[in-house]
């Protein structure tokens, strides 16, 4: 290498072999370019391997362990040495210490050491300034001159190419070795067939799960311990299915390997598939290969078709965004995007209508893609900018389908902008282009090409692939379990909305983001493995049971995208794969969160095993109701991105996570999250491990909801979580939901309602005191009737001076049983007036219960009006007619009487509906009927100027209306009896008595709403609705 080199400007540099970058003028080194190991065609820090290795034990000397990479057979191989501290240096076992030291360096850099060797205190090689020097101790190690005191290898004690074997996503088997191991394997008898397979496989799931290899062989441990609870999840099981399957030539279902299999009945069923199996070759077309027409896969039809409607969409843009807070090479950034096209030939497909009106793709022999500058005055402009070309549609028919800009505000202050359409890409693509595009501009920005593996299959490949399996008995399986899956009426998730659904959106879209901690991602795993799930099936079980609190809907369908790549070739292609599966699950209130989980799981694993039917051809096959725009079967998605093979800085900017440190050489980046996002769906949860924990995104549309229902969402997640992992055995209905401030709030806040009111008044005498202020005001009208004021109160008082006479006093029950009328209104403030208490006998009650009312209250004085003495229950009661005796109680004094009743005497006795048995008499006091009187004053500002009296007044409801209205000076309507029920009749009634608030059932206002012109409605000011459930339609 070059001690000197000059650049373009002509200045001498001098080339020290480090690595960093200049920020203002200052020089910053991290690292060493020597000290970089490339392993697989990526890059690892040897630092971060250290220090993960350091924090995962407490026997090693702090700043004492060097990573390093050799030469291999098949390629670079990670070596870990690290110094032991005196106090470890006799134990008997290390087996548990490199368990350890693996699995943390797994999780956190995402990779596999080879060999780890443990070594005698002052045995890692330093300068004189205590510098590890790692080229020192790697040529020591090669000489075997370390002093090791305990070594592990990744491959030890397996002899059958274990070495071919790593914890990325697995390689075709190729070796000479491998293919005779192969034909051995199918010539063996099946025990010995079954237990070199069990052996070969045990390796892959060591390397998989993080765990050493004699950890999996120990008895405590073993080959018939299932695979899930070895560390195995869904995307770890797709990696594993790739391996076999490449292996042994077969397509081993993935569901297998989630239900509760060991390694050696996973390899016994996988062997007797290698010998009975005969799979259909796909083969492409040599005409697709020649560069001519090609036709979609089903899932590119169905994006094609949304966009052939309606061109300026931008549901299907994938956006995402990087902030760099340092000055970036642009000529790297470049070159390194116009590697990505030039290797994926998606990223230069073309999409048109052929000669037969049918959609096909072409593949380009190149495609000119430029990464554009967008000079920005400052933040504010530069948000406004991004959030305009992320909306800008694509043109399929001429490309490209993959944009990159660049929006400075200075030289040390950008936003990276990489956008894609969907048709071309799913979220496995994004990672792997972002993974890719990452090390493109490490090399360009080291002088060197970037070590990417060949690809070995096309999305041609796909098409062809999905052909056969269309043509195949498994495709006609699989649609027979999704027809019977979502066989019945498909529910529709009701979720509380802040505004209202549009027919026509543009899917505007806001993400929140939640870290969930290492220590109580460890607790959701611990209870996978208890429950023999994997994590991600928890996780979906408790987003269904958010679901299920918030909505009350006990039929909920969630969907989840697949991987969608069959076949390992498919992998690390990018095009479009990924085919959403609708997961149907019935959360109960009374399931245990245990029994929930169960039937969860058996919902997943179903779906894995049919998963490669096509979701638009599912849709088109069952044709689901898609009224109002909705997507079909599902509005809300869970995405769940986890496993050794995730790139974690890729994932986090795929997902939008904000603030995640971007591990680029010599740039300061991290994921940004952006401020306007796209939203296909209703409300999706993404979530993804991240630095040993878990981060969840609730991606929602803006069009629905408002940024704090979804703030609030997150609390009530986390608080479900923590619920769950507490006790996992309360039923869903059990589990807690509100935050402690919630909680507080709605215990104690809300319930802060102590306020002065006239605590030793009496009910009556509130209508005393309105009487007297507005003596010639209509207090009420029926039909053609009102009454002021002052007659209804004149009135009232002459009534309840003939029933003092009678002895009518506090705690005298009296019964009232008159129909709608104005007389009515005479009886219940003379019975209050004299002392006594009212019990409310609606005359249309049958006889039986009339009887059972007044035998069970004692009534010995009954109120009704002559039209109805034939036709009532009176058993030994005295009957005063109230319109037929008014001549003899018109003498009695005229003036308001002296009160005999106090506060805590009762002022009316109202019997329930009695649905769960007989009905039963609730005394309320006039301190009460006061209290809630007065609350109605403070609540409600809109003062009473005709209030419609709909319902019986032997219900409590009728009580807030009438001493409401008549406590405030307003007029009480009472309709005629049966035009309470027709919308119509009311309708005309409101709009002649111009009445301003009324209190009905949420399903009669609903039919008034529908049946009566809104002009007639004009009058109405305060509506309440109770009695049933309300729907949003109605509250909106």
């Amino acid at each position: 290498a070059k001690t000197f080199v000059a650049d373009a400007d002509g200045t001498v540099w001098l080339c020290t072999g480090d690595l960093g970058f200049i920020d203002d003028g200052e020089l910053f080194v991290s690292g060493r370019i020597k000290d970089l190991i490339i392993v697989r065609g990526r890059n690892y820090y040897p630092h971060d391997l250290e220090a993960a290795a350091e924090a995962a034990v407490d026997c090693l000397n702090a700043g004492c362990t060097a990573a390093f990479a050799v030469a291999g057979e098949d390629g670079e191989r990670l070596v870990l040495l690290a110094e032991l501290k005196r106090s470890h240096l006799r134990l008997a076992d290390y087996r548990r210490e490199f368990a350890a030291i693996r699995s943390r360096v797994a999780d956190e850099c995402g990779v596999q050491l080879d060999t780890i060797a443990l070594l005698k205190p002052g045995a890692i090689l330093k300068t004189t300034s205590g510098k590890i020097r790692r080229s020192a101790c790697r040529e020591a190690f090669e000489k075997d001159s370390v002093q090791v005191v305990a070594r592990d290898e990744l491959h030890q004690d397996l002899g059958i190419g274990v070495q071919d074997i790593d914890a990325g996503t697995a390689k075709k088997p190729a070796l000479p070795e491998q293919a005779l191991l192969r034909q051995a394997l199918l010539l063996a008898s099946p025990d010995d067939g079954v237990h070199l397979l069990t052996q070969y496989l045990a390796a892959k799931v060591a390397a998989l799960s993080g765990l050493g290899l004699e950890q999996i062989l120990r008895p405590s441990c073993s080959t018939d311990t299932p695979v899930m609870g070895l560390g195995i999840d869904s995307l770890k099981a797709m990696e594993l299915k790739y391996f076999i399957d490449d292996f042994l030539g077969i397509n081993l279902p993935v569901a297998l390997l989630l239900e509760d299999r060991s390694i050696t009945a996973i390899a016994e069923h996988a062997l007797g598939l290698a010998k009975n199996t005969k799979q259909a070759t796909a083969a492409v077309p040599e005409d697709w290969r020649q560069g001519a027409e090609m036709p979609l896969s089903l899932g590119q039809q169905a994006i094609w078709t949304v966009c052939r409607l309606d061109p300026q969409t931008a549901v299907y843009n994938m956006p995402l965004a990087l902030r760099i807070a340092s000055a970036i090479d642009t000529g790297a950034l470049q070159a390194a995007l116009r590697m990505l096209p030039d290797r994926h030939g998606q990223l230069r497909t073309i999409f048109s209508v052929n000669k037969a009106t049918e959609p096909v793709q072409r593949l380009l022999p190149e495609a000119e893609f430029l990464l554009e500058p967008v000079a920005c005055d400052d933040e504010a402009d530069r948000v406004q900018q991004v959030n305009a070309r992320i909306r800008q549609p694509f043109d399929l028919e001429n490309g490209p389908l993959l944009r990159a800009q660049l929006f400075s505000t200075a030289s040390d202050d950008h936003v990276l902008v990489f956008c894609a359409h969907h048709i071309a890409v799913d979220f496995r693509s994004l990672v792997i282009l972002l993974d890719e595009l990452k090390g493109g501009y490490a090399a360009q920005t080291a002088g060197r090409t970037a070590p990417l593996p060949p690809l070995t299959a096309r999305y041609d490949d796909y098409i062809a692939w999905q052909n056969v399996y269309l043509d195949s008995e498994q495709a006609e399986q699989d649609l027979h379990y999704w027809q019977d899956h979502l066989q019945g009426e498909l529910p529709k998730l009701e979720l509380p909305l802040d505004r209202p659904r549009a027919s026509a959106t543009a899917y505007r879209g806001g993400a929140e983001t939640l870290s969930i901690d290492p220590h109580t991602t460890q607790k959701l795993r611990k209870l996978a493995g208890s429950s023999n799930a994997t994590l991600y099936t928890v996780l979906l079980g408790l987003f269904n049971v958010l679901l299920h609190r918030y909505s009350g809907q006990q039929d909920i369908i969630v969907g989840t995208p697949t991987l969608g790549r069959p076949k390992q070739d498919f992998a690390d292609l990018v095009g479009y794969f990924a085919n959403p599966v609708a997961l149907r699950s019935r959360p109960v209130g009374d399931k245990t969160f245990i029994d929930f989980l169960a039937e969860v799981r058996q919902t997943v694993l179903g779906g894995l095993a049919h998963q490669d039917y096509p979701f638009s051809l599912l849709v088109e096959k069952i044709q689901p109701d898609r009224a109002g725009g909705l997507w079909p079967f599902y509005q809300v998605m869970f995405v769940w991105q986890g496993g050794s093979s995730a790139v974690p800085d890729a994932v986090a900017l795929a997902l939008g996570t904000p603030g995640a440190a971007i591990d680029w050489p010599g740039v300061k980046a991290e994921s940004l999250a952006l401020t306007e996002g796209i939203a296909q769906f209703d409300l999706t949860l993404m979530m993804a491990e991240a630095g040993g924990g878990l981060s969840a995104t609730f991606q929602y549309r803006a069009e629905l909801f408002a940024r704090e229902t979804i703030l609030r969402m997150l609390g009530h997640f986390q608080c479900l979580l923590q619920g769950i992992l507490a006790r996992p055995e309360l039923r869903l209905s059990e589990l807690p939901l509100l935050t402690i401030p919630e909680r507080e709030r709605q215990l104690f806040a809300w319930n802060r309602t102590r306020s002065a009111y006239p605590q030793d008044l009496c009910i009556h005498q509130w209508f005393e005191i309105q009487a007297a202020k507005t003596p010639e005001s209509t207090a009420a009208v029926f039909r053609q009737q009102s009454i002021s004021y002052a007659e209804l109160n004149a009135k009232a008082n002459q009534l309840a001076n003939y029933l003092r006479a009678r002895g009518v006093g506090p705690e005298t029950r009296i019964a009232v049983c008159m129909e709608r009328s104005l007389d009515l209104l005479v009886g219940l403030l003379a019975v209050l007036k004299a002392g006594g208490a009212y019990v409310p006998v609606d005359p249309a009650y049958p006889l039986e219960r009339q009887d059972y009312v007044l035998d069970d209250a004692g009534i010995a004085l009954l109120l009704t009006c002559s039209s109805r003495v034939e036709t009532i229950a009176h058993a030994k009661a005295v009957i005063i007619c109230v319109d037929a005796e008014a001549p003899v109680y018109a003498d009695c004094c005229a003036q308001n009487l002296h009160p005999l009743a106090l506060a805590n005497n009762s002022a009316y006795l109202i019997y329930t509906s009695g649905s769960t048995g007989k009905p039963k008499g609730v005394m309320v006091s006039h301190r009460n009927v006061v209290h809630s009187t007065w609350a109605r004053f403070q609540y409600y500002q809109e003062p009473v100027g005709c209030y419609l009296l709909l319902p019986s007044f032997a219900f409590d409801s009728s009580v807030a209306g009438i001493f409401w209205t008549l406590s405030r000076g307003g007029c009480l309507c009472l309709p005629e009896d049966g035009a309470q029920k027709d919308p119509v009749a009311l309708g005309a009634l409101i709009e002649q008595r111009q009445v301003t608030h009324v209190l009905a059932l949420p399903s009669l206002y609903a039919a008034l709403l529908e049946q009566v012109p809104t002009a007639r409605l004009a009058s109405l000011k305060t509506v309440i609705v109770a009695g049933e459930a309300c729907p949003g339609s109605v509250a909106g």
